[in-house]
């Protein structure tokens, strides 16, 4: 299989993906881009489940370390919500049985049942996802390009991507009850991670490799993507290596 395909531009067409920004730049002068196929997670646990996860007494919120690339989820406690991490930024959306409310800090004492945290270090440039429509061709894209960029058999590293969304279904881990909805065309940025070692620490949804979670900067709202149909033009960032030890 030929996986890549140069265009008169110096673009590259990539498995279903073509980097953006693509100029006409010769490759003498500028190293390529070098991705990060394995980064550290950090999962943790309170409960001994068999998981594979750091069991943990507690997980304050307050209490994690943070950096700029960071990219989380998991359920929150006291008050109940979903944690979604992106870039260091905390969305913490709960529901109330008929809206849902974010809040970028977490409340006093707010913990989490489990947490699963990567930071990516630097982000490559975006890739446009050409044929990504759904979460399974989301997750199979990413992997197309993992594979295309030197990560050979198991890989695990956090992503975003920035993207329109003709329709979506979401939920969200709240109290008395959690919450599920639909939304159509919206922006959308969906974070994660991809983890193709088939284990169970990183809640990876079954049939994917990719556990999606959302943000939605134009509601304030975010929360775990249970589908979505993708407009054309997805564009995918992943971890880049930047020789910094």
């Amino acid at each position: 299989m030929k996986y890549f395909t140069q265009t008169k531009l110096g673009c590259f067409i990539c498995a279903g993906l073509v980097f953006a920004g693509c100029g006409s730049k010769t490759q003498t002068e500028a190293t390529p881009a070098k991705m990060v196929c394995h980064v550290e997670t950090q999962a943790l646990d309170i409960r001994d489940n068999g998981k594979g996860r750091d069991l943990a007494e507690s997980i304050l919120l307050a209490d994690i370390k943070r950096t700029p690339t960071m990219i989380a989820y998991g359920p929150a406690l006291n008050p109940k919500a979903e944690i979604t991490v992106l870039d260091g930024k905390y969305y913490l959306t709960e529901p109330d049985g008929v809206n849902t409310k974010t809040s970028h800090t977490p409340a006093e004492g707010q913990a989490a049942t489990f947490m699963v945290s990567a930071s990516a270090g630097a982000w490559m440039d975006g890739a446009v996802m050409l044929e990504a429509k759904d979460l399974q061709d989301i997750s199979s894209a990413i992997s197309r390009y993992a594979v295309a960029n030197g990560c050979d058999g198991n890989a695990v590293f956090p992503y975003k991507i920035k993207a329109h969304a003709k329709h979506m279904t979401w939920s969200i881990s709240g109290s008395p009850k959690s919450m599920k909805g639909t939304l159509n065309d919206v922006d959308i940025i969906i974070v994660g991670l991809f983890d193709n070692s088939g284990k169970p620490r990183n809640a990876i949804m079954s049939g994917l490799d990719i556990h999606p979670h959302f943000v939605i900067p134009s509601l304030n709202m975010s929360g775990h993507l249970n589908a979505v149909e993708l407009a054309p033009g997805a564009i995918l960032y992943v971890p880049q290596e930047t020789h910094i030890q």
